[in-house]
């Protein structure tokens, strides 16, 4: 008979050693949404358990990830069946990464974790700092503080670029309070190489609901272009505290309707202080 013991045991230190990674690997297949990402994980583990001879997978981490590679797939054919959609969209959920060479990369990503633990805590910090939570999170520059700019949000519906800069605002009592409220936390799902500046974010409300919202590409991106409107108001917040309002709004009308303008010399004396 299986040492039925024996593979629970094994197929419970995989789950504690490789979730995360396992997640990782997920995500950087494009396998839907986060929850998509937790639903395929765990039904990865299950048909492991399903699966009484752990014991004998000479390359466990390698074998994981090839059930992970083969699940994610299955997962975008029934989403393609049940979802009323253009199917196009589907060709973003999985792409060509191979599982052996995602073991690969897991490996050394875990050797450099490993090294970096054995560093003292100041080489540590500074080799940390390119982080992204480490740089936006409570930063001392108001303008990449994403707590600062978050709480600026809710206090006044909007974030200008003069308010953005502000060093007096960031310290007001109103400002302060908000921002405890406000977290920055890293997430796995979110280091996709076609959208590296996307953003998740969580609201839980005093009433106890939960509100989530995905930006995957930030307002003037390629993949989420601005709109004129969008981009005239964003070009007047920058022109009108220079300009005044009269003269930023001629050259605003002007420059949208650049093509009718017979001598571009004419917007020399809108743009002179």
């Amino acid at each position: 008979m299986p040492n039925a013991g024996g593979s629970a045991g094994r197929l419970g230190d995989w789950f504690r050693d490789w979730q995360l990674p396992l997640r990782r690997f997920l995500a950087r297949r494009h396998a839907g949404t986060s929850a998509d990402i937790e639903d395929i994980a765990q039904e990865v583990f299950v048909r492991l358990i399903q699966y009484d001879r752990a014991d004998l997978v000479d390359h466990p981490k390698a074998y994981l990830f090839n059930i992970a590679a083969n699940v994610s797939a299955e997962w975008t054919v029934r989403s393609s069946r049940r979802l009323p959609h253009d199917s196009a969209w589907l060709t973003e959920l999985v792409d060509a990464l191979s599982p052996d060479k995602e073991v690969e990369r897991e490996d050394r990503d875990e050797r450099t974790r490993s090294a970096l633990q054995a560093l003292p805590a100041r080489a540590r910090e500074i080799l940390w700092l390119p982080d992204a939570v480490g740089i936006v999170g409570n930063s001392a520059m108001p303008d990449v503080n994403c707590q600062y700019l978050t709480a600026l949000a809710l206090i006044k519906g909007t974030v200008s670029f003069a308010d953005s800069h502000s060093e007096s605002l960031m310290s007001a009592p109103q400002e302060l309070q908000v921002r405890r409220k406000v977290r920055v936390v890293g997430d796995d799902v979110l280091m996709d190489p076609k959208a590296p500046r996307g953003a998740i974010v969580d609201v839980m409300t005093t009433d106890g609901r939960h509100v989530r919202h995905h930006t995957k590409y930030p307002p003037g991106s390629v993949g989420n272009p601005l709109s004129i409107e969008a981009l005239t108001a964003k070009a007047r917040d920058l022109m009108e505290p220079v300009l005044g309002s009269a003269r930023a709004a001629t050259l605003i009308r002007r420059l949208n309707t650049l093509e009718k303008l017979d001598d571009v010399r004419r917007l020399r004396p809108l743009m002179m202080t």
